[in-house]
Parts: C-alpha cells; structure tokens; sequence
C-alpha cells in the first residue's frame, strides 16, 4: 500500500502484478510522477506498465514487455 506519510513520489517502482494499480499508490504518485509496474490477470498476460500522472491528474498507460511475477497481496499473505 506504499508509505503515504513520506509521498507524494516522483516514482514508484512495484514488484509485484496486480490486476490494476492500487488506488493507494495511485494516490501517493505525485503530479508528473511515474509509477512502472507489472499489470495483468493471470501468468500468460502479465506487462510491464509505465503508468504517468500529468499535471491534472491523468494517468497515461505505457505497455512494455510481457513478464511473470507473483501476485501483489496484503501483508497478512505474506507473512
């Protein structure tokens, strides 16, 4: 979920896919800022996302390569 109190971030760098980015970090990405993360259902669909914020708010989806990472998740999963 990130760390809100030390944001908004310039970048954010994800290691974990997930259907969609969360809205918590969405939320923590600064204006201008870049969030890349691996975006897709299940292993056969994963990308690699450039995901930008403009100035207003608009996020810019930019498709990179096809990847295979495990599964974003809450921390009680984890552990």
């Amino acid at each position: 979920k990130g760390v809100a109190e030390y944001g908004p971030y310039n970048a954010i760098n994800v290691g974990a896919v997930a259907k969609e980015p969360p809205k918590e970090i969405l939320d923590q990405l600064a204006f201008g800022g870049r969030l890349v993360m691996p975006l897709g259902s299940n292993r056969d669909n994963q990308c690699i996302y450039a995901i930008d914020k403009d100035k207003n708010g608009k996020l810019t989806y930019l498709k990179s390569l096809g990847v295979c990472y495990v599964p974003l998740g809450e921390k009680s999963d984890q552990l």
